[in-house]
């Protein structure tokens, strides 16, 4: 401001435009921080003097801002079909990104967006799931001269773990080609403080042909499981020719599919009012006993007694150690014989 004023009023909106009847602060000083604002969102604002009451100068014209990233809570995923990947015209490009994702690359070398086969000679024939635009990312290896002096990354927003127990990554690839040996592929994990860890390394192709099926790869992320990390997709090729394309398709941070199994089962007993309930369950499981009247149990042995007769829901919960429950449900009136939960 040219003229210092005693308040000044901000004003700021989600999305393009004009923000007329965003939310308006009032503040005492010419700076001030807006706080509490979503994580990678468009916000315009602009900013007006209070000389006196009644009297504001005109609005200021407005600016746009983008808001970072920030960190996800897992679990996580992402399958390229959203609005925010767009593929290039030209093949020398790599196309558009996700603003949450880092592409880092050079001019002959580097992760594209495809929504097609690249030619009849490398890459998939279609994405792991063709549905909707039908996009995923492969390498893009150009020069028939020289290779890479860079090993291009593609690197995922920050995930935090802590909600997950058993925390693990899983992909889908894509390694076809008739033409050209395929290089090193690496999965690196990096945290908050800047430590890297390369959780996977490979090489060579895992397909015979363009049409054949693509291959999950699964990766144990519980080293991790109280951190907040991003991963890093490398590729370093090993032969200066083109039609190496690495592709990769819907990434899945999540807990782990290696869970046992759930299993609520047992017996249920009526001696008058008393009930008792025996889980034959899992022994690792927790067991929680809802006796259908507002009470509840813990063990996998329980009783309880009901102040009034009448009939009621007894459920069995059984939860594992990843968060997993299965519910069993049964009627009983406080009076009868064992019957299975």
């Amino acid at each position: 401001t040219n003229n210092a004023q005693a308040t000044y009023e901000v004003q700021y909106a989600s999305g393009p435009g004009i923000p007329v009847g965003g939310t308006s602060v009032i503040t005492g000083t010419p700076t001030y921080t807006l706080t509490g604002l979503s994580p990678n969102s468009m916000y315009t604002l602009r900013v007006r003097s209070i000389c006196a009451a009644g009297d504001t100068s005109d609005w200021s014209g407005y600016i746009t801002i983008q808001t970072d990233c920030g960190i996800v809570t897992a679990p996580w995923g992402e399958d390229f079909e959203g609005n925010s990947w767009v593929v290039p015209g030209d093949f020398s490009q790599p196309g558009i990104f996700d603003p949450c994702f880092t592409n880092i690359g050079e001019v002959l070398h580097f992760w594209r967006v495809y929504d097609s086969k690249y030619t009849n000679n490398s890459g998939p024939n279609n994405d792991h799931t063709p549905t909707g635009p039908g996009r995923y990312l492969a390498i893009h290896h150009r020069s028939t001269l020289s290779l890479s002096t860079t090993k291009p990354e593609v690197v995922t927003p920050w995930v935090a773990l802590d909600s997950l127990v058993v925390p693990e990554l899983r992909f889908w690839v894509h390694a076809y080609s008739n033409q050209t040996q395929f290089g090193n592929f690496s999965v690196i994990v990096e945290t908050l403080s800047g430590a890297t860890t390369t959780v996977l390394d490979t090489s060579g192709s895992f397909q015979n042909s363009q049409n054949a099926a693509w291959k999950r790869l699964i990766v144990d992320l519980s080293p991790f499981a109280l951190d907040t990390v991003r991963i890093i997709f490398q590729y370093e090729a090993v032969q200066a020719n083109n039609f190496q394309e690495f592709a990769l398709d819907d990434l899945v941070i999540a807990e782990s599919l290696n869970c046992p199994a759930v299993v609520a089962s047992g017996t249920v007993s009526i001696n008058g009012s008393t009930v008792s309930a025996q889980s034959t369950g899992d022994s690792t499981h927790t067991i929680l006993w809802v006796w259908g009247d507002g009470s509840s149990s813990t063990g996998a042995t329980a009783t309880y007694t009901y102040p009034t007769p009448g009939v009621y829901n007894v459920l069995q919960i059984a939860t594992n150690y990843c968060g997993s429950a299965v519910t069993v449900s049964t009627t009983r009136t406080p009076f009868g014989a064992v019957d299975p939960v």
